[in-house]
């Protein structure tokens, strides 16, 4: 099953590399990892999605919380919460027709265009993971020169009423 685990740590020369020997050490492979800092000085965050057995992400999450610099651990799967990943692409786009289908595609995908010139269009979009394996799914009759995604972000849904 996909996990997507939420750390947040010291933000320390070594601390990801750590992170990462952890998860590899139990046989699991990272299928997309993110880090960043917060708000607070010497702290970041790292959203680290992988597939694992419940006893497998159990036994992780209780090896990541008794490392010294690590200050929280969450499977984002136990709670409600958001995922989005951001990607961009680049098609190709010699005839002025598929030029036209590639924009009718963004549009539907709510996509922005970041770049053009006569031969190719570079898209940007934001989702969920889901939307954005639909949207290359559509793109792949046209030719990607290039596609760059970003490993996946997560935040837990706002909890009581407004």
């Amino acid at each position: 099953m996909r996990h997507t685990l939420s750390i947040t740590v010291e933000n320390r020369c070594g601390e990801l590399a750590r992170i990462v020997n952890l998860v590899s050490g139990r046989g699991m492979n990272i299928e997309s990892l993110s880090v960043s800092e917060t708000l607070e000085t010497g702290v970041s965050k790292a959203t680290l999605t992988l597939f694992g057995e419940e006893q497998q992400i159990e036994l992780l999450l209780k090896q990541l919380s008794r490392q010294v610099r690590v200050l929280s651990v969450c499977d984002m799967n136990n709670i409600q919460h958001f995922e989005r990943e951001m990607t961009f692409v680049s098609v190709n786009t010699p005839e002025e027709f598929s030029r036209q289908e590639i924009l009718q595609l963004a549009a539907l995908f709510r996509a922005e265009v970041v770049d053009a010139n006569q031969n190719a269009i570079t898209l940007q979009v934001f989702g969920e993971r889901n939307k954005i394996d639909w949207m290359l799914e559509q793109l792949k009759k046209f030719e990607i020169s290039e596609c760059i995604r970003t490993g996946t972000v997560a935040v837990p849904k706002l909890r009581g009423e407004i």
